[in-house]
């Protein structure tokens, strides 16, 4: 662990990745109760999905709490490991929805697929971050970036690349789906939301892959990183208060 003092843009930088984490554990965890009484296996995979949606915000806020307790972060293997963690889990349960409400035949195939790429690419991080000595890892996985991120390259950068355009490509597809069901408005709008949703979630990924060493910019970032999962959740759920507002019928 390293000793290190932050600045105050970045405390509220690592606050806010936190923040994100909370509200997303917490979503998470709603998801859960409904599946629980409603006992429908969609609503588990999508808590699941949920949970891991935003994998990449845990390494920051984590480490943010465990500065404010110790004054250390964490090392550069450990912000890794935390980073990388749910990409594949959060990518193969979105598929596995995606897949049973739009091409339900295919469903197996697909996720049996991208679960044994995602197992390749685990095998291949942890033996060039543990195995591999002298390996370079700059080039294969990434360059540290005080005090929270990691500049990914390599084949770490084209997992995350592969993960966000597989994500992109169905949320906007399956959004497009349910808004041309004209004969059911709640589709309509949930539709509506995944768009927004990921909409928003694009806008603050290509602003971190353009500009994303200034604090201001970050700060922006985490805000529409928490505003978009937000509206995936709502184009999933469509719970009963937000129902209310958009006028259609509530559910028991």
């Amino acid at each position: 662990m390293l000793f290190v003092e932050l600045s105050p843009e970045m405390q509220i930088s690592g606050a806010l990745a936190f923040i994100h984490n909370l509200i997303t554990i917490l979503l998470s965890i709603l998801v859960l109760s409904k599946a629980i009484k409603t006992k429908k296996s969609m609503l588990y995979i999508f808590s699941i999905f949920m949970l891991f949606s935003a994998a990449g915000y845990y390494q920051v806020g984590l480490n943010y709490i465990f500065w404010v307790f110790t004054q250390n972060i964490f090392t550069y293997q450990i912000k890794l490991l935390i980073g990388t963690a749910g990409i594949g889990i959060a990518t193969v349960s979105w598929l596995y929805i995606y897949f049973v409400m739009l091409f339900k035949k295919k469903v197996k195939y697909t996720v049996i697929g991208y679960v044994i790429y995602v197992i390749i690419f685990y095998i291949y991080l942890i033996y060039f971050l543990f195995i591999a000595s002298g390996a370079p890892i700059l080039e294969m996985i990434g360059s540290d970036i005080f005090p929270y991120e990691i500049n990914y390259t390599g084949f770490v950068l084209i997992a995350f690349l592969s993960s966000l355009i597989i994500n992109t490509i169905t949320t906007y597809h399956l959004g497009i789906v349910l808004m041309r069901k004209r004969q059911s408005r709640e589709l309509q709008w949930k539709g509506r939301f995944l768009v927004i949703g990921m909409t928003i979630i694009m806008i603050s990924v290509n602003i971190d892959l353009m500009i994303a060493d200034i604090i201001e910019i970050i700060i922006i970032i985490r805000i529409l990183g928490i505003i978009g999962i937000f509206f995936i959740y709502l184009g999933f759920i469509l719970p009963n208060w937000i129902r209310k507002i958009i006028h259609i019928e509530l559910k028991k």
